[in-house]
């Protein structure tokens, strides 16, 4: 009880602290961390339905990576379950085929190509960018399916100290608590800013309409606990008005359970009682951009990121001993450094033509404790292109073209107390390319139709990975790539009405998948061909001062042209997002209403184990007590549904929050 006082005490006393002007729309634009944008000068990258600001995410109190992405069409979150690990789809790509970048740095476990999405904290962030589809160049390789770019805040006034904390209760107790505080300043040519966050989860709770089943009995979900811990500092040197150089230092600590299954498939192998004590990540980096001439700049970065993390594979529920062959203590230790440089001119008549350079190392250490490490090492190299040329006032035409390799430097196939063998090495290369054109139906509205080949090279795992004795590796695996085809139409129709709506399809070719070769025995291989097909619609209205709404709608087909019987798993075929505001008169507040829905997922690629369709609903009220004090009371999932996205794996019932905020 005393531990529950004083976390609610906490929560009262510690305040959001954030400068502002009073505009938070402005607020938010002023605070972009321009050097880490990556953008395409003829299309409308300012469009709200391709990306969440820092205005959204503070009004949808979307705390993690995860929750954040949920806002968008198109984009569907799901979680690997015996790892805990939030991941997601975008129109049916998976994280190795849409890479997420910070600052336009790319960051993924080397080994597997994946990252959990609910270890990154958003309070640092001016806002999360979304490409689909029609990818630019700039990014470089391995953008088969799109790519989203986090990028960060910068300082904007003299001083700056901003904040926030919360707690979360349920009729379990108290949920968790959260907070953050930035510190910065702008003044003459220089600037920094630092940021720590607090991300904490004592538990999950489970809704009351939850059926006790063998793995959990309901109430605080089993082994559901999580901390995160991040601090980033950025110092920043701008010696004139087009010149700018900043260094980048960022810092994760996570602890994470693994909650056990819990559904309908009862076989043992199903019951994991795994655990991680470290989830931890440290990037350092370092972006620059130079005016060459009145026409020309170029922009460079070099980058380092360092993951490790530890896993404990316990015999049973217990989690006090290890004595199976099943039970085990795995540490990944792994590293990346690289850097990008690119080169945008326009010196030619009608042209905006960049050109552009990135390299990549990655490195993968593991080993069980006690026994000898692996090494495995790959370096990946992409040279690209991209023109932007104006047709006319209202055509524009986008071309890109790029060359990218993967070349194994170092694989480890059997380890022993003297040697290592290795794999024989090998490399891939291939070439991407795309057109779009652009047409501005007026300065608001606009028309995009696209084209591209892109591509994926396979992860260390894919190629070397034995899969604990089921699989036979395929060091000599290729590229898998991907006909991406997308009309587009967006449009600020009024003052009060935005809308976007798109059409989409993917055509899979060499699609890495696992193929049975022997008997209990796998291997990756390139035979698989799918098509992804689907639309999106998206709108924003406000029709009075005192009223603003939203809708989003999005819905995918996913078939396995290679073989119909294995299906794709974990995305909803239908997806919805909406939401109405009414601002309270003659005040700084206002009540929100939000409401998702999704409809079944198959959880198995027979798809005998399926997560059924969800209604969630959920409220707000943002009260301002007095300038500059105000208090925000969240109730999530309102109706305490019982729902889950992957199956047997139920996710939270009803909760309540409560914020006090401060506004200098």
């Amino acid at each position: 009880m005393k531990t529950k006082f004083l976390l609610l005490l906490m929560a009262l006393i510690v305040c959001k602290l954030y400068a502002s002007d009073g505009n938070e729309k402005n607020d938010s634009i002023s605070r972009v961390y321009t050097l880490g944008e990556v953008s395409v000068s003829a299309l409308k990258t300012s469009s709200q339905f391709q990306q969440v600001d820092m205005q959204q995410l503070q009004q949808f109190n979307r705390d993690d990576l995860a929750s954040a992405l949920k806002l968008l069409p198109g984009l569907n979150i799901t979680t690997i379950g015996g790892r805990n690990e939030a991941m997601l789809y975008l129109r049916g790509f998976d994280l190795r085929q849409v890479p997420i970048y910070a600052d336009g740095v790319p960051i993924y476990v080397p080994y597997d190509g994946y990252i959990d999405l609910s270890r990154f904290t958003t309070y640092d962030l001016s806002k999360i960018t979304v490409s689909k589809g029609f990818t630019s160049i700039l990014y470089g390789s391995n953008t088969l399916g799109g790519a989203i770019n986090l990028i960060s805040r910068k300082p904007v006034d003299k001083f700056e100290i901003g904040g926030e904390s919360g707690i979360k209760l349920s009729n379990q107790g108290i949920n968790g608590y959260h907070s953050a505080l930035s510190i910065g300043s702008k003044f003459d040519k220089f600037y920094f800013l630092g940021n720590i966050s607090l991300l904490k989860k004592n538990f999950m709770s489970l809704s009351d309409d939850f059926v006790k089943r063998k793995g959990e009995n309901g109430g605080r979900r089993n082994h559901s606990e999580s901390k995160d811990f991040k601090t980033n500092l950025k110092l920043g040197y701008t010696p004139n008005a087009t010149d700018e150089y900043s260094i980048n230092y960022i810092v994760q600590h996570a602890e994470k359970g693994i909650p056990t299954y819990c559904g309908l498939n009862t076989a043992t192998s199903s019951y994991k009682y795994w655990e991680y004590p470290d989830w931890d990540k440290s990037s350092l980096y370092f972006i620059s951009k130079t005016k060459l001439s009145s026409s020309t700049y170029v922009k460079a970065n070099a980058f380092y990121d360092k993951y490790y993390n530890k896993l404990n594979a316990w015999d049973d529920s217990t989690y006090t001993t290890m004595n199976k062959k099943s039970s085990f203590i795995s540490i990944y230790d792994d590293y990346t450094a690289g850097g990008s440089a690119e080169l945008s001119t326009d010196y030619f008549t009608n042209n905006t033509l960049r050109f552009a350079i990135h390299e990549k190392y990655d490195v993968h250490n593991e080993h069980n404790e006690g026994a000898i490490n692996k090494h495995f090492a790959d370096n990946t190299l992409s040279i690209g292109a991209e023109d932007s040329y104006r047709l006319s006032s209202r055509l524009n035409a986008i071309a890109g073209i790029s060359y990218n390799t993967r070349s194994s430097v170092k694989a480890d196939s059997v380890v022993t107390s003297t040697s290592n063998i290795q794999f024989t090495t090998s490399s891939s290369n291939n070439f991407n390319y795309q057109l779009g054109l652009v047409y501005n139906l007026a300065s608001d509205q606009q028309i995009t139709l696209s084209a591209s080949r892109k591509s994926r090279f396979p992860t260390l795992k894919d190629r070397y990975s034995y899969k604990m004795g089921t699989a036979i590796p395929n060091p000599a695996l290729k590229a898998e790539y991907s006909w991406n085809f997308e009309l587009n139409y967006a449009a600020t129709l009024t003052d009060k009405l935005q809308v976007e709506a798109a059409v989409f399809l993917n055509k899979l070719q060499d699609a890495i998948q696992s193929v049975t070769i022997g008997t209990n025995l796998t291997q990756m291989q390139n035979t698989g061909k799918a098509t992804f097909k689907g639309f999106e619609l998206q709108a924003g209205w406000a029709p009075v001062k005192a009223i603003n709404a939203g809708i989003s709608y999005s819905f995918i087909d996913r078939k396995n042209n290679s073989n119909p019987s294995i299906l794709f798993t974990d995305v909803p075929k239908n997806k919805v997002f909406v939401y109405t505001q009414l601002n309270l008169p003659d005040a700084d507040g206002y009540l929100q209403i939000s409401g998702e829905y999704n409809s079944e997922r198959i959880s198995t690629s027979d798809g005998k184990y399926k997560a059924p369709s969800y209604l969630l609903l959920h409220a707000k009220l943002h009260a301002s007590l007095f300038k500059p004090l105000a208090l925000e009371f969240l109730v999530n999932n309102i109706l305490d549904k019982n729902y889950a996205v992957v199956e047997g794996y139920p996710e939270e019932g009803r909760t309540f929050q409560f914020l006090l905020k401060y506004k200098f």
